[in-house]
C-alpha cells in the first residue's frame, strides 16, 4: 500500500508528496479486516536493534519508508512552496495502518468541556474539534455480522480530537483517542440482530481511553471513560456525551500523577454518517 498523508498543525497544513510505502508483516485473510473489539495489548509492536518487528501483527500495515517530507500547501492540498517543513523521524515505522469493516460510519464536529483538577485547583478547559480537519470524533458501527460475537451493535471510537487552552498544564492541549488503546461499546439494548432493528432514541455507552496532550508530556487516563448520550437516530448532530462514574487519575508513561480528570461533556456538531470515512470533505 502507498499511502498520501495531509498533516495538520495550529499554524500550517503539510502533506507528503511521496506516497509512504507501506507492508503488511501478516494476512490471515482477505479482506484483511481485524475484529473490532481488540484489547490495548493486541497491537503492541516490539522492534529490536536489527529493525524487525515482533508481536501480534496479524493484518497490520507498517510503514517502511523514511524519511518522508512534509510540505505546506493550501485548504485544498495544492503545493504553496517547494521546501519542505518537516520530516518524518528517522525508524523502522512512522505509524501503523489496521482496516476494519464497519457497518456504519459516524463522523461529527466536536464542542466539550474538561473538568479538571490541577494541583489542588479545579479547572475548566474549553475544547473544539473541527470533523473537517480530520479532528472531532469518528464512531464505527458494527452490527452482528461484522463482530461475530453475538447479538448487538458495537460501538468503536477510532478517533478523537478536540484541542483547548489550560494554563494550569502548560498551555495549548489535546483530548485524544486512538486506535492503540481501543474504546468500546455498544449503542442500542445489546439484543439486535442488526443495525437497522435499533430503536431511537437509542443509548451509546463507550469505555473510553483518553489522552492528554500537553507541552510537557501526554497524559493517560489511569482508568477508562464511560461516556454514555442517547441518539435520536443515526445522524448524531446535536447528541451530548457526558463522563458518567469516578474520576480518574492523569498519569505520565512514569505512572506520576498530574492532574485528575472529574467531568467530561462533548457536543456532537455537523456530522457525515455513512459506509466510508472521507477525511476532509
Amino acid at each position: 500500500m502507498r499511502r498520501f498523508c495531509v498533516l495538520e498543525t495550529s499554524a500550517l497544513r503539510l502533506a507528503n508528496r511521496e506516497g509512504i510505502d507501506t507492508q503488511g508483516a501478516i494476512i490471515d485473510h482477505l479482506p484483511p479486516y481485524r475484529k473490532p473489539l481488540l484489547g490495548p495489548g493486541d497491537l503492541t509492536l516490539v522492534i529490536d536493534s536489527e529493525n524487525e518487528y515482533h508481536g501480534e501483527l496479524s493484518e497490520v500495515f507498517a510503514a517502511t519508508n523514511l524519511p518522508v517530507a512534509w510540505y505546506p500547501v493550501g485548504d485544498d492540498d495544492e503545493p504553496s512552496s517547494t521546501m519542505p517543513k518537516a520530516f518524518f523521524t528517522p525508524g523502522p515505522t512512522p505509524f501503523t495502518v489496521v482496516m476494519f469493516n464497519p457497518t456504519m460510519i459516524i463522523q461529527s464536529s466536536l464542542e466539550g468541556r474538561l473538568e479538571l483538577e490541577v494541583g489542588g485547583k479545579s479547572v475548566r478547559v474549553d475544547l473544539v474539534g473541527d470533523r473537517g480537519l480530520a479532528a472531532g470524533v469518528e464512531i464505527l458501527l458494527f452490527g452482528p455480522d461484522e463482530h461475530n460475537e453475538g447479538p448487538g451493535v458495537r460501538a468503536r471510537i477510532s478517533r478523537l480530537a478536540l484541542t483547548g487552552h489550560c494554563t494550569e498544564l502548560g498551555g495549548r492541549i489535546m483530548l485524544r483517542v486512538s486506535w492503540p488503546r481501543p474504546s468500546t461499546g455498544t449503542l442500542g439494548n445489546e439484543s439486535e440482530d442488526s443495525l437497522s432493528r435499533v430503536r431511537y432514541p437509542s443509548e451509546l455507552h463507550i469505555n473510553t481511553e483518553f489522552e492528554l496532550i500537553t507541552p510537557d508530556a501526554t497524559l493517560r487516563a489511569k482508568d477508562p471513560v464511560h461516556i454514555a448520550g442517547k441518539l435520536r437516530d443515526l445522524d448524531a448532530t446535536g447528541t451530548e456525551l457526558r463522563m458518567e462514574g469516578a474520576a480518574t487519575a492523569l498519569v505520565t508513561a512514569e505512572d506520576t500523577v498530574k492532574a485528575t480528570l472529574t467531568g467530561v461533556t462533548l457536543l456532537m456538531g455537523e456530522t457525515v454518517l455513512g459506509a466510508h470515512a472521507p477525511v476532509d470533505v
